[in-house]
C-alpha cells in the first residue's frame, strides 16, 4: 500500500468538531511544512498524520517521530510503512535525550508534560535551527493537561529564539470560540 493512498484512513467522521480539528492541524502542520528542512523531530507523534505531511516536505530529508501511547504510534506505523523519511518510535519524550535534528516540530503536546520548560530547555540545546510550537492557552479544563499556559508564555519561555506566535481559535459550529491556542515558529540565534 503506498503512503499516498493510505492517508484516507485519517479521513475524520463527518462531523463539525472531527473537521475543525482536522483543520487546525492541517493549518498547523502546513506552517511547519513552510519551514523545516532535513532532519526533523516530531515530538507527540500520535497516530501519523503530521509525520505524514512533514514527510511529504521536499526539503524534509528524515523525521524522527516519538509518541508515548504504544497504541498511536502501532497506527502510525501502519499507516506510514514503507516511508523511508520516517522513523517511529515509542518512548516519553520527557525522559529520552532530544534528537540530533536541525527541526522540532511539537503540537498540542507541551500542555501534558510534566516538566515542560525542562523539555524545552533540552531541545534549545539539542535543535540546529528551529522549532513549530503550538499549545492551548487560558483555562481549558483538560483533566489531562498537567498545566495551563497563558497568552504570550510560548514567546517568554523561547527566551533569546527569533520568533513570531500566532493566535488560532478553534470554533464550534456555530461560530463560538471553543478553546484558543498560539502557534509559534522560532529560529535558533547565530
Amino acid at each position: 500500500m503506498s503512503t499516498r493512498a493510505s492517508i484516507n484512513h485519517w479521513q475524520p467522521p463527518a462531523n463539525h468538531e472531527a473537521t475543525e480539528l482536522r483543520r487546525l492541524l492541517e493549518e498547523r502542520y502546513a506552517l511547519a511544512g513552510e519551514n523545516v528542512s532535513g532532519k526533523v523531530f516530531e515530538a507527540g507523534c500520535g497516530h501519523g498524520y503530521g509525520t505524514f505531511m512533514l514527510a511529504g516536505q521536499p526539503a524534509v530529508a528524515k523525521v524522527v517521530a516519538v509518541d508515548i501511547d504504544a497504541e498511536a504510534v502501532a497506527i502510525a506505523r501502519g499507516q506510514l510503512r514503507g516511508n523511508e523519511k520516517v522513523s517511529l518510535r515509542i518512548a516519553d519524550i520527557e525522559q529520552i535525550p532530544v534528537p540530533d535534528c536541525l527541526w522540532m516540530v511539537c503540537t498540542e503536546v507541551m500542555e501534558h508534560l510534566n516538566e515542560a520548560e525542562e523539555f524545552l530547555a533540552r531541545a534549545q540545546e539539542t535543535i540546529g535551527l528551529g522549532m513549530v510550537l503550538s499549545w492551548p492557552v487560558g483555562k481549558s479544563g483538560n483533566p489531562h493537561h498537567t498545566r495551563e499556559f497563558e497568552p504570550g508564555e510560548m514567546k517568554q519561555l523561547m527566551g533569546h529564539w527569533e520568533g513570531e506566535v500566532k493566535p488560532m481559535k478553534e470554533k464550534g459550529p456555530d461560530g463560538t470560540v471553543l478553546a484558543r491556542y498560539e502557534l509559534g515558529v522560532f529560529r535558533k540565534p547565530l
